[in-house]
């Protein structure tokens, strides 16, 4: 019976499930999560009482700060919170801050905890304020109100445990309020996506809600400064997810809520809500709970694979201005063998000229004429020129006079029987330019 017992608490714990019947006064209930598409399930750690939990879904009132853990303890201990691996998984969840306005501040962020003793707040906590005692590195995945939103990473030197950054490397995303007209409509729950690079330069925050554009938010070496996010690289894999829900007067909030909420406003003590947790292996997120989320992982026009992407598409978009110049250019009449280009095309000419005309047929004499001339005699060579009445033309009325010394058998018209010239080599490029069949 012992050696059953043993193997299913060791079932559990390898699984990622915590024990469903676990009593604490510091457990306020277990969260279901998501690691790589696989239901586990976590303590969320509340010493202060108030946070409700149901399913996958966490409901914060104004005050507490919450952590998931792993082990279910009576009171608070070093040992009970989870420690996620963030350099081997990207971090998501759903985020609702509609019941949240001006100077209020709902919270999910990392915390590189537990500190080495319990702190003046009952607990382990640390954070790069020194809010409880001790500083340590943080990641403001997301601090917001229905109005406004910050995204800050903060440093404390090369091992997370140095002199901290209490300002950090804060950014606001653009489109960030209630209505319709913002790329994230607080008024409705939206994904909230985070992943580190694998070379520690760069965080990439992505927000995203159906039906509207992602707003993604990179910091990196040049937003952060040389070295600044390195010296969060050991802090990745001990951190601990936390969250919370607080918030003062308007005008000690003015870091997070600017020029966008009136100094005199105070926090309205809402509650916030957060749900459908998931950790995905770096390059599988496919998005969640309702938002058309696409993965920013190396989109084809940037990162790794962009060299290849750019050659294809150069070379596709080359191909086909070529085959539709080529197709241009060949509708033309000018685009033929005959016009003595070799099939190429020339866009400057004109429609495809008509043939040369043959060369004359020289004339057939009998030998050496009386004029002394070498060729036919007069009469012989107006008898080959073409017949057009045949031999048995006749004149009527209106022909030749009586006495003409013309042949019966010459043209009609006079003009027809005068001699073709022949053509030079100089007439014949004239006449080949003239008519557009030279390019010269």
């Amino acid at each position: 019976m012992k050696v059953t017992l043993l193997i299913l608490v060791l079932g559990g714990a390898a699984s990622g499930n915590v024990d469903a019947s676990c009593k604490s006064k510091v457990i306020s209930g277990i969260l279901k999560i998501k690691v790589d598409g696989q239901e586990q399930t976590k303590y969320v750690v509340d010493q202060w009482g108030g946070s409700k939990v149901s399913g996958d879904e966490l409901k914060i009132p104004h005050g507490p700060r919450v952590y998931l853990g792993n082990k279910c303890t009576s009171g608070m201990k070093s040992g009970m919170f989870w420690h996620p691996d963030l350099t081997k998984y990207s971090l998501s969840f759903t985020a609702d801050f509609s019941d949240l306005g001006c100077g209020c501040n709902g919270a999910l962020y990392l915390v590189d905890m537990p500190g080495p003793s319990k702190t003046s707040c009952g607990d382990y906590y640390c954070d790069a304020n020194y809010v409880c005692g001790p500083g340590c590195a943080e990641m403001d995945v997301i601090e917001a109100n229905n109005m406004a939103a910050a995204i800050t990473p903060h440093a404390c030197g090369s091992d997370g445990k140095g002199q901290c950054d209490g300002a950090g490397c804060g950014i606001h995303p653009s489109s960030f309020g209630p209505g319709a007209s913002f790329a994230i409509d607080t008024t409705k729950k939206f994904r909230v996506h985070m992943a580190v690079d694998t070379s520690f330069q760069g965080i990439t925050t992505t927000l995203s809600q159906a039906g509207h554009a992602d707003v993604v938010v990179r910091h990196n070496e040049a937003t952060c400064g040389s070295g600044y996010l390195q010296g969060m690289a050991g802090s990745w894999d001990r951190m601990v997810i936390t969250a919370s829900n607080w918030g003062d007067a308007g005008s000690s909030m003015l870091w997070l809520d600017g020029n966008v909420c009136p100094a005199s406003t105070s926090c309205n003590q809402g509650n916030l809500k957060l749900s459908d947790l998931r950790l995905d292996s770096l390059g599988n997120y496919t998005g969640g709970d309702g938002d058309d989320y696409e993965p920013w992982e190396w989109p084809w026009w940037q990162g790794q694979h962009a060299w290849w992407a750019w050659l294809a598409a150069s070379l596709g978009l080359t191909a086909a201005a070529a085959a539709l110049a080529l197709l241009g250019c060949c509708l033309r009449r000018s685009c033929a063998l005959a016009a003595g280009r070799d099939g190429f095309c020339d866009a400057n000419a004109g429609p495809a000229p008509d043939p040369p005309p043959p060369p004359p047929r020289p004339a057939r004499g009998r030998g050496r004429g009386s004029n002394g001339s070498g060729g036919a005699p007069r009469s012989q060579t107006r008898l080959q020129e073409p017949l057009l009445g045949g031999p048995r033309d006749t004149r009527r009325a209106g022909g030749r006079p009586a006495g003409s010394t013309r042949s019966p058998l010459a043209p009609r018209h006079a003009g027809a029987a005068r001699k073709q010239e022949a053509p030079t080599a100089e007439s014949d490029a004239v006449e080949r330019k003239s008519r557009g069949w030279l390019p010269f």
